[in-house]
This record gives structure tokens, C-alpha cells and sequence, in this order.
């Protein structure tokens, strides 16, 4: 596997970590589930919206085991979105 290096402002790496499931997640695994999501959005949106929900139950549900704070933001946009 090649591997390069990009540079990301700290706010960008602070988002990137608030995506993370797992302390091992690489940002290449929290980038390549984006760019999934992003890619089921452009053919069905509701599809994409139901893989966030299930994401985002599954990240709640890991959370709660490791008795985490409310430091991660939610997945799933909100009325007035959030940048996380």
C-alpha cells in the first residue's frame, strides 16, 4: 500500500476525530467511510441518510460501553447543522 502524508488544520483533525468509531480508526478508514457515504448519497439520498442512522447507532452504542462524554458530535445533521 502507498501511503502519503496531507497537512490538516487542527480543526480539521479535531472533525476527523470526533468521526472516529474505534481508537485504532485510522483517518483513512473516518476518510473512506465518508467518501462511502458520500457516494451512496449522489445515487439514493434516504439510503445514505439510513447508513448514517446506523452508523450513528452503532458509534452511540460503542460510546456508551466505553463511557464516553458527549464530546462526539451526532452523525446525523440536525436542523440548523453543526461543522464538526
Amino acid at each position: 500500500m502507498d501511503i502519503t502524508t496531507i497537512k490538516l488544520h487542527k480543526q480539521t483533525k479535531a472533525r476527523l476525530d470526533n468521526l472516529r468509531f474505534h481508537k485504532k480508526d485510522s483517518y483513512d478508514d473516518i476518510l473512506q467511510r465518508i467518501l462511502g457515504i458520500l457516494n451512496i448519497c449522489r445515487v439514493n439520498p434516504e439510503k445514505a441518510k439510513s447508513k448514517l442512522m446506523a452508523i450513528e447507532k452503532y458509534r452511540k452504542r460503542e460510546l456508551k460501553k466505553r463511557n464516553l462524554t458527549t464530546s462526539h458530535k451526532s452523525l446525523i445533521p440536525q436542523q440548523n447543522p453543526q461543522p464538526y
